[in-house]
């Protein structure tokens, strides 16, 4: 079976890298995401082997794709514009997910205390889920800031002309290895929390709060997987790409 789109006149086929599904439609990454694909740190992986990893019939996956999909035209203009300029994409991930994880880091322990108050006594997993949120929140933090105080200013100066960012010892390579490595770890944590939620599903003695709860970390898990997505094949190569041809042009 070949799904016909066209994306910088590749036909993409079951063969195709997760990557470069996810390229023709960033949403995609939600609806890999439900079937448990890693389109973030797995995404050179052929989709009809990341489906047979998973037990999956890929062209089942295909077809909830071609459903789920958005077109060009209904995105909006923000969507299709971040990526113009490498300022601009790091802007863009500030305002846009850096913000959206901060606001949840404020929002989740008090709701998440709340139901382990009214229902760990018959559903011990709770406390295992608040390990989980906790650890990864222990990550996010001084992640995003080595991003928003080194790397992204870093970038910054790349886009500005400054051929090493600023930088030393590796130019931006080294930081955005660091951060990679970071998101890998992350996405393990996501997988982990998916898993203790039951998939984000609410118990039959659950209440309105947990039934909150797993919607925020649903909402968690798809927005930090389009996040991490957009750094690991979008932002850092580019970055990379424009370091090393001002670094060409100075010989």
């Amino acid at each position: 079976m070949e799904y016909e789109a066209v994306m910088n006149s590749k036909l993409l086929t079951l063969r195709s890298p997760v990557a470069d599904w996810v390229n023709d439609d960033m949403h995609r990454t939600k609806v890999l995401d439900r079937f448990g694909i890693d389109s973030c740190c797995g995404g050179q992986v052929p989709l009809d082997e990341a489906c047979r990893i998973k037990g999956l019939d890929p062209e089942q996956v295909v077809k909830a794709m071609q459903e789920d999909s958005v077109p060009v035209e209904a995105a909006s203009g923000a969507e299709q514009d971040w990526a113009n300029s490498l300022s601009g994409m790091v802007d863009h991930l500030e305002s846009t997910h850096h913000a959206y994880l901060k606001n949840l880091m404020a929002e989740l322990p008090p709701l998440m205390d709340k139901v382990i108050a009214a229902h760990s006594a018959r559903h011990s997993a709770l406390h295992t889920l608040k390990e989980r949120v906790d650890m990864l929140w222990a990550d996010l933090g001084p992640h995003m800031m080595k991003e928003e105080r080194v790397l992204f200013p870093m970038i910054r100066r790349l886009d500005q002309g400054d051929g090493s960012g600023g930088g030393h010892c590796g130019g931006i390579n080294n930081p955005i290895r660091v951060m990679m490595h970071e998101h890998s770890r992350a996405a393990g944590i996501l997988d982990e929390i998916r898993q203790l939620t039951n998939q984000y599903s609410v118990p039959e003695d659950g209440c309105a709060s947990w039934g909150l709860l797993v919607e925020k970390l649903r909402g968690l898990e798809e927005d930090l997987l389009l996040h991490m997505y957009k750094e690991n094949e979008i932002v850092f190569p580019a970055a990379l790409e424009v370091e090393g041809f001002m670094a060409g042009e100075g010989h």
